[in-house]
C-alpha cells in the first residue's frame, strides 16, 4: 500500500534500510533478494505526490539503494544490470552527480569483473553523458 503523500521521513526510511542491508551484506554476504524486494517497494514511492525537495532526495536515496542491489546481485552471481540502470535513470532524472558516478562505476566494475568490458564501457559512457 502506497502512502498518500511523501515527506523526508520516507527518505530517511530508504536510507536507513539501505545502510542496514549494506551492513548485513558486508558481514554475511548475499542479500540480493532482500535488496531487490525493498528496492521494488520503495521505488513505487516515486509515484506518490511530494514536495520537489523530497522527490529529489528520495531519488538520490533510491539510486544508492539500486546501486547496492546491483552490486549484491553481482556478488551473488546474478545479473544486476537492471538495478544499475534504474539507479542511473533515477540519479540522472534529478541531476544527482554522485548517484550517477556511483551507479556507473559500480555497474562498470561488476561488468568488467564478470568478463563484459564492452558493456562496462557503455555504463561508464552513460554515466558521463548524464553528468
Amino acid at each position: 500500500m502506497l502512502p498518500s503523500r511523501l515527506s523526508m521521513v520516507h527518505v530517511h526510511i530508504v536510507r536507513a534500510v539501505t545502510d542496514h542491508l549494506r551492513g548485513v551484506a558486508r558481514y554475511y554476504g548475499g542479500q540480493a533478494g532482500a535488496f531487490g524486494a525493498v528496492s521494488t517497494i520503495y521505488t513505487e514511492w516515486m509515484q506518490v505526490p511530494a514536495p520537489e525537495l523530497v522527490k529529489t532526495q528520495l531519488a538520490a536515496a533510491l539510486a544508492e539503494l539500486h546501486t547496492e542491489a546491483g552490486w549484491c546481485c553481482h556478488d551473488g552471481g546474478v545479473d544486476g544490470t537492471g538495478h544499475f540502470s534504474r539507479a542511473l535513470r533515477l540519479a540522472g532524472q534529478f541531476q544527482d552527480a554522485y548517484g550517477i558516478a556511483n551507479a556507473a562505476w559500480h555497474a562498470g566494475m561488476a561488468l568488467v569483473r564478470s568478463g563484459h568490458p564492452n558493456d562496462a564501457l557503455k555504463f561508464f559512457q552513460a554515466g558521463q553523458a548524464l553528468s
